[in-house]
């Protein structure tokens, strides 16, 4: 579904008086899991389903900006991207090149797409599935939080990993951010008791965390999601049930 920001109030339409479900695109034959605006073109998204497939979709002159869809989408993409063999999970556009996006899924894979050719790249092959990943700021490599509770480093040009080293020890997952312009990775995970961390890694030298003793955050079963702002330098955390301290 594409909805306007601008326009306010319940996700909805009135037709002839009645209230009729929300207008949407429809292509993919399985559920959504994960979506990326692109960071090039407000109108390019690109979504991840259970289908094994990655779309790319441009709804450019298809909203006049106020209001959303007029009718369902019943068309085809704009791109097409197959090679996962299960479900995908997360789909990540990179920063710095317009062309080029990310995709995890249950294959144990990431893949690396060229959207203007419809084709993939490269692909890194990890030993338990991708929970979370997240680019680095110049595009140059991404980080990988995995099932196994491990984090990887993955450099797409040279198909393979990096580094690869211990995460957070909890069941639940994980999620990454890249610190801006700096060396400095930080993941958000859970305990063995659940509590609730955050690791800050120097990716130059990943064998222990940064600052690990300070770390615990709070206790609460939802997980944390980490945000960095490069203007100021600052890391927001947001999660449900998180208690503010002073």
């Amino acid at each position: 579904m594409v909805h306007p920001y601008t326009s306010k109030g319940k996700l909805e339409r009135v037709v002839n008086k009645e209230i009729q479900p929300i207008s949407n695109f429809n292509g993919q034959s399985m559920p959504v899991q994960d979506l990326d605006f692109s960071p090039f073109h407000e109108t390019v998204i690109a979504t991840a389903s259970e289908d094994a497939t990655v779309r790319v979709w441009n709804f450019e002159g298809k909203m006049d900006g106020q209001t959303p869809l007029a009718e369902n989408q019943n068309e085809e993409c704009s791109v097409l991207l197959q090679g996962h063999t299960k479900k995908v999970t997360l789909v990540r556009w990179n920063p710095v090149a317009s062309h080029v996006l990310l995709s995890g899924a249950f294959d144990n894979t990431v893949r690396i797409w060229d959207a203007s050719s419809a084709s993939e790249s490269h692909s890194v092959t990890l030993d338990d599935p991708a929970q979370h990943v997240a680019w680095a700021y110049n595009g140059a490599c991404f980080a990988v939080a995995c099932k196994d509770k491990k984090l990887t480093l993955c450099d797409p040009r040279a198909n393979g990993v990096s580094a690869k080293f211990d995460g957070h020890v909890g069941t639940k997952g994980a999620r990454v951010c890249f610190l801006g312009k700096t060396n400095m990775l930080a993941s958000t995970g859970f305990s063995r008791q659940s509590d609730r961390q955050l690791f800050l890694y120097d990716v130059r030298q990943t064998a222990s965390p940064v600052h690990k003793s300070e770390t615990t955050i709070d206790q609460a079963s939802g997980s944390l999601m980490p945000f960095y702002d490069p203007d100021t330098s600052l890391l927001y955390i947001a999660g449900k049930g998180l208690n503010p301290k002073p």
